[in-house]
C-alpha cells in the first residue's frame, strides 16, 4: 500500500506528539492483550494459532540476536518478528511515545530512514533504552510479509503488523510514525475486521 505523502505523515506525528503518553507497563499490558486476541482470532486456521511473545530490549543501539530469538521462540523464519520502538521529546525526559510499529529485523536508532526522518522533522529523538520485539510462531505467508494463499490475513506478517499497530492506536497509545504499520487501506482493513480477517 502506498503510504500518505510526507507532509501528512509529519503533521500526523506532530498531532500524536501532543497526546498524553502511556507508561511502559500499560503498553506492555495492551500488547499482551493484543497477542491473546491474535491467538484467538487465528485458532481455527489449519496450522494452529499464531502465537506472539513480548521480548524487552534494553539497548537498541546493539543489534538484537534475531537468530537466537527465532530458535528460542520457535519461529518459522528469522524475520517473523514485529518491533515497537520509542522516542522522547528533548527537555521532557518523561514524555516517551511509541515511535513506530514495524516488522522484520530492523530495530535501530538511525535517522536516515523514514521513522528517524519523522523524528527529526518534529524535533524528537530516539529513546534507546527500551524497545519490544515480538517473535511470531506459526506464521505463514511469504518471506517478505505477504499473505499469498493464507486463509486468514493475521497468518501473515503484514497482517499482524497492521493489527498490533491499530490495537495500540485504538487503546489511545500515541504512535508518531502513525502510518508505517499500514499495509492495506483503512477501508480494506475495516472490511477484513468485519470478516474476522478470513480471506476465504
Amino acid at each position: 500500500m502506498k503510504k500518505p505523502k510526507w507532509v501528512e505523515r509529519v503533521n500526523k506525528a506532530k498531532e500524536e506528539s501532543k497526546k498524553t503518553y502511556k507508561r511502559f507497563k500499560t503498553i506492555e499490558e495492551i500488547l499482551n492483550d493484543a497477542l491473546k486476541e491474535l491467538e484467538e482470532l487465528t485458532k481455527e486456521t489449519s496450522r494452529g494459532s499464531v502465537v506472539g511473545s513480548l521480548v524487552k530490549i534494553d539497548d537498541i543501539t546493539e543489534k538484537p540476536d534475531y537468530k537466537k530469538l527465532s530458535k528460542d521462540k520457535g519461529t518459522n523464519r528469522i524475520g517473523d518478528v514485529l518491533f515497537i520502538q520509542f522516542a522522547r521529546e528533548p527537555g521532557n525526559p518523561n514524555k516517551i511515545h511509541v515511535a513506530v510499529v514495524g516488522a522484520g529485523c530492523d530495530v535501530g536508532a538511525s535517522y536516515k530512514y523514514t521513522s528517524g526522518e519523522i523524528l527529526n522533522a518534529i524535533g524528537w529523538e530516539w529513546y534507546t533504552e527500551r524497545a519490544y520485539i515480538i517473535p511470531l510462531k506459526n506464521l505463514g505467508g511469504g518471506s517478505r510479509g505477504g499473505c499469498g494463499n493464507e486463509e486468514n490475513y493475521l497468518r501473515c506478517r503484514n497482517g499482524v503488523e497492521h493489527y498490533v499497530g491499530e490495537y495500540l492506536i485504538n487503546n489511545n497509545v500515541p504512535v508518531l510514525n502513525y502510518y508505517q504499520h499500514w499495509n492495506v487501506t483503512e477501508e480494506a482493513w475495516k472490511q477484513m475486521e468485519s470478516r474476522k480477517f478470513r480471506t476465504k
